[in-house]
């Protein structure tokens, strides 16, 4: 793809959790590909907010950004959708089109390239 450059969407994903109590718990900066850590972690939980920054690193593997994400215990088995990625406008339209309402959402610009880089997460209405 001379000429063009492309992220791919590096997260997305479909949980059902379940749990009690209601509090806030935020994990440490994670690199892209360490997604399977991540996901693990929020096995039941509710994701309720994601961060994301650059590494400064030149290159567009997954691993030239980190990212960390806020959840709580999800008592009512909420659902939701989360992605992370430039190619971003498709996950949006999937989110909307399958019912999902955006609950967080940040960019940034790769300080190597000037890509915009996206991060969100949606909640089933």
């Amino acid at each position: 793809m001379s000429g063009q450059i492309v992220l791919r969407i590096l997260l997305c994903g479909l949980f059902i959790g379940s749990g009690s109590a209601a509090y806030a718990e935020q994990t440490e900066w994670f690199e892209g590909r360490q997604q399977y850590a991540v996901e693990k972690r929020l096995k039941g939980k509710l994701l309720n907010r994601i961060e994301c920054r650059d590494t400064g690193r030149l290159g567009l593997d997954v691993a030239d950004f980190e990212y960390r994400v806020s959840y709580s215990d999800n008592p009512d088995g909420i659902k939701y959708f989360w992605a992370i990625g430039s190619a971003f406008g498709p996950q949006r339209e999937r989110a909307k089109r399958q019912g999902y309402e955006m609950v967080s959402y940040e960019n940034f610009l790769r300080k190597q390239s000037g890509l915009k880089v996206h991060c969100a997460v949606w909640h089933k209405k």
